[in-house]
């Protein structure tokens, strides 16, 4: 366990000097993103340390981070697209529906509130039809 934090702090390190010297923020949330695909994997395989490279190994397959990429893309849109740009995931300024073709590819959004209050939080619907799927992203506490 102590050989997988290690190495966790290590990359999260990196990714804070990078992020400060050259980088956005979005930079350090992809980092994150990444580094929690190799943990996910591991409790799924109940390894307690990482040994090599997990890519390399096959322990996460394409398709597998591939997914869990889409996931995530589709989850930070529900931010709207003032906080995206804030964040470094924009370089320009855009409307809410442009924001989520651009960064998730879902071109056809069906309905959407970017403002939240108590038990109506901010979502969008929309179908992305390169995966076939029908997306309901529900923004939490900001």
């Amino acid at each position: 366990a102590s050989s997988a934090l290690y190495l966790s702090t290590t990359v999260v390190t990196n990714l804070f000097r990078k992020t400060m010297k050259q980088g956005t923020i979005a930079e350090l949330v992809k980092g994150f993103k990444r580094l929690s695909v190799v943990h996910e994997q591991q409790k799924m395989l109940g390894l307690d340390s990482i040994r090599g490279n997990s890519f390399r190994n096959g322990l996460v397959s394409k398709q597998q981070v591939d997914t869990w990429e889409w996931g995530f893309n589709i989850a930070l849109c529900a931010c709207g697209a003032q906080m995206l740009k804030f964040l470094g995931f924009l370089s320009q300024s855009m409307s809410d529906t442009e924001a989520i073709a651009s960064i998730a590819g879902i071109d056809d959004v069906l309905a959407a509130s970017w403002s939240s209050d108590v038990y109506k939080p901010a979502h969008f619907v929309g179908i992305d039809y390169e995966k076939r799927a029908i997306v309901v992203s529900i923004r939490g506490t900001m």
